[in-house]
């Protein structure tokens, strides 16, 4: 090796374990693989890039908002999967570990509109956050770490508005980044303002992940040390130490020692030595325990007449899916199938990713369904799904929807799929209460729910099939049955009449008794509610109420009718 590139070498290995003590000056032998040594000398810095900051702001706050709004995000920022907190990208900065100080920037907007006039025009509350900051600051001595950002609301722009105060002083280093985990953030006064609630509120805890490129700092002439290499895992890894290499392969086992001797000099004469080994691991890269999934697909639609009175008929609504969850020709498909399988003992249990939710009845209506899991043992099973409803004040809790029938048992795998088609859903009493409106549940516990289609890969390389191409009728001859009972649950969506009798169209959830809204329970949310957005919302909604009121007697029959 020359010497330009063992210097090279040293640079790159130079990016500390120090950041774990705070300190620039660590003895050789407590480098470790995630954590180069730096050095002796003046205090050097770190720079950082291609950071992300995922921040929620606060759950509660954004339920509260999608109830009758919407959050938009712009400029690369993403929601992140199943907390649906936002994610923003492309931070730099700096970090200096002698100082205890961090200083980063991030790109993207989230913007917030709640309250909205009777066509959505207009929001009584609408704001915006941007250039997102995460910093220590220092004044008169101390010094705080805070989030910032620009906040525009009302066509003005405040820049730098502090927000939150966060905590630092926690962190570590691995797999080549600078990590704040569950860094906890509370409410600023100048936040109060924005959000609505009391200052000192704690919000949602954020992460703060960045690389790091080491800067030395004046007089720094030497650096010691070296980075352990090897392999991890099953998968590949390669690491050099000094005159020493190790390669890490994927597949049976694998083991990677490192050694040697670098020599290198900055203004100085310097000896780093590491040696490392991993231990043997068995299979590969890609390989997992017996009966742990791979992939797996739900591929359901819930109740294919509350889609259509939903998008089609009195709910006057829309549906969303959230990735990565998609739209099929049955209802949708949630992908990311973790869990396990057990063959002999005829059991599978299975996680899948992506949220679906139902809107309607101009915002009154608010269902979302995420985080569903499968459970089937013999020849019975269960669906579960995280579900969020306004009608509950939109706090998330775990239902079972639906108890399963599985005809022929938990199949085998072939090919290395194990294929649940069209499996028999009925629902639960639990999940009658979830699929209702204004208190009046729309179908009976034991209707008939759209069949479950599942897919779970326990092989790693199989291949699962494709989204299915159907309707989902299964619920539409259910309409039929439940609209004649005249118990105010007719479909709208049957595929065999889902006529009704017995009045009950008039007394279905669609209906509305006096026009009042009864704004006391909105005050009665609990001190977590804010206070400011809450009152303009008392308002907004009472000319919300007294519209479906006005738009459920046009209409006549009701909106239950599903």
């Amino acid at each position: 090796m020359t010497a330009n590139s063992r210097r090279a070498a040293l640079a790159a290995l130079a990016t500390a374990t120090a950041l774990g003590a705070m300190t620039l000056t660590v003895p050789a032998h407590a480098a470790t693989a995630d954590a180069p040594q730096t050095t002796t000398g003046g205090a050097g810095r770190y720079e950082l890039q291609d950071g992300t900051l995922e921040w929620g702001v606060k759950k509660k706050f954004r339920d509260y908002v999608s109830g009758d709004g919407k959050i938009e995000v712009a400029d690369g920022v993403q929601r992140a999967e199943g907390s649906g907190a936002f994610v923003f990208g492309s931070g730099v900065g700096t970090f200096d570990p002698a100082a205890k100080a961090v200083s980063t920037t991030f790109k993207g907007k989230v913007h917030f509109f709640a309250h909205p006039d009777e066509k959505k025009e207009k929001w009584g509350l609408d704001f915006e956050l941007a250039d997102v900051k995460l910093t220590t600051r220092t004044a008169n001595g101390g010094k705080a770490d805070v989030i910032t950002a620009d906040v525009t609301s009302g066509g003005t722009t405040q820049d730098d508005v502090v927000i939150a105060s966060a905590d630092l002083s926690k962190h570590e280093v691995a797999n080549g980044a600078l990590v704040f985990a569950g860094i906890p953030v509370k409410l600023t006064e100048q936040g109060s303002k924005v959000l609505g609630y009391k200052a000192g509120t704690e919000l949602d805890p954020a992460t703060l992940k960045v690389k790091y490129k080491y800067v030395p700092g004046q007089g720094q002439g030497q650096q010691s040390g070296g980075q352990a290499g090897g392999a991890t895992g099953g998968g590949a890894s390669t690491g050099a130490t000094g005159g020493g290499t190790s390669t890490g392969t994927s597949g049976g086992s694998t083991s990677g020692t490192t050694g040697g001797t670098s020599t290198g000099s900055t203004g100085g004469a310097s000896t780093g030595t590491t040696t490392g080994t991993t231990g043997d691991t068995t299979g590969t890269g890609t390989q997992k325990p017996k009966g742990e999934l791979y992939d797996g697909n739900l591929d359901w639609g819930l109740r294919k007449s509350f889609r259509d009175y939903i998008t089609d008929g009195f709910g006057a609504g829309k549906i969303e899916v959230t990735g990565p969850a998609t739209k099929t020709g049955a209802g949708f498909r949630f992908p990311k199938g973790e869990g396990k399988f057990d063959e002999a003992g005829s059991t599978l249990k299975a996680a899948f990713k992506g949220q679906v939710r139902f809107t309607g009845h101009e915002g009154e209506l608010d269902l979302t369904f995420g985080k569903f899991e499968l459970e089937a043992s013999g020849k019975t099973g269960k669906l579960s799904a995280e579900v969020v409803s306004k009608a509950d004040g939109a706090k998330p809790k775990t239902v079972q929807l639906a108890d399963l029938t599985l005809t022929d048992g938990v199949p085998k795998a072939k090919d290395g799929v194990v294929h649940l088609q069209g499996v028999g859903a009925k629902l639960t009493e639990d999940g009658a209460k979830v699929f209702s409106y204004k208190g009046r549940n729309f179908y009976k516990a034991g209707s008939d729910l759209d069949p479950v289609t599942a897919a779970v890969a326990v092989e790693a390389n199989a291949k699962l099939p494709e989204p299915p191409a159907g309707t989902g009728t299964g619920s539409g001859s259910q309409g039929s049955g439940s609209g004649s009972s005249g118990s105010g649950a007719g479909s709208t969506g049957g595929s065999t009449g889902g006529s009704t009798t017995g009045g009950a169209g008039t007394t279905g959830g669609g209906s509305t008794t006096g026009g009042s809204l009864n704004t006391a329970s909105l005050a009665s949310t609990g001190a977590g509610t804010p206070t400011a957005p809450l009152l303009g919302a008392a308002g907004a909604l009472v000319l919300a109420g007294s519209g479906a009121v006005f738009a459920a007697r046009r209409r006549g029959r009701g909106a239950a009718q599903v």
